[in-house]
């Protein structure tokens, strides 16, 4: 039960970043609870890439993977989606992840200059 709960949560509260016309090509941003992206509070990134085999996954199904990194560490999280085959060869899935780790860095630079010690 507090798993779906949790993926409802979270369905409701992220920030999509599109890095290309595909609609694969896009971002799920996630922020520590009462957070925004100029808060000092946030602690770094975490820059999730999901797996599949290359020929599946979508950043919707490792939402629950943020969880942790939100609420015990209040660091941001972006999971990153990418073509898969038969739409992109693993050359062209790279080029995506580095596509997308450039806009992310072009559009949100606050949070990759973050440099504040993780401490439990």
């Amino acid at each position: 039960p507090h798993a779906a709960a949790n993926f409802l949560k979270l369905s409701k509260s992220y920030e999509e970043i599109r890095y290309g016309s595909h609609d694969m090509q896009r971002m799920e941003l996630y922020l520590p609870s009462s957070t925004t992206t100029s808060d000092n509070d946030v602690r770094g990134l975490v820059f999730f890439v999901h797996g599949g085999a290359w020929g599946s996954g979508m950043p919707w199904m490792y939402r629950l993977v943020a969880l942790p990194f939100l609420e015990e560490l209040r660091m941001a999280v972006v999971i990153v989606g990418y073509r898969t085959y038969p739409d992109a060869n693993v050359s062209e899935q790279v080029d995506d992840l580095a596509s997308a780790a450039i806009e992310f860095a072009r559009v949100k630079p606050d949070l990759i200059q973050k440099k504040k010690k993780i401490q439990k």
